[in-house]
């Protein structure tokens, strides 16, 4: 693992460790910021666009009930070749 991800790692894990988690009134928690900043703006410049993802309802077998379905976007990697090796538009 080379230095940059091994940092990562790290301060991910102690802000996790860190943190003040609190369950009640909710079964999840949230953490912010939770990513360190360098690692954060790297995914923001190779993040794919928009056009890469599908909602739900657009790739499942059946339709779906709910009709938030799409909110929770998805992408299928074969349909972003090469989308790490430079920065989107």
């Amino acid at each position: 693992m080379n230095q940059t991800w091994s940092k990562w790692r790290d301060e991910i894990i102690e802000t996790i460790s860190t943190a003040d988690m609190k369950t009640e009134p909710f079964c999840h928690f949230f953490i912010e910021p939770f990513l360190p900043n360098d690692m954060y703006v790297e995914m923001d410049q190779y993040w794919p666009n928009d056009e890469y993802f599908w909602g739900q309802c657009d790739i499942a077998d059946r339709p779906l009930d709910h009709e938030n379905a799409n909110l929770k976007r998805v992408m299928i990697l074969d349909d972003a070749a090469g989308f790490s090796g430079s920065p989107q538009a």
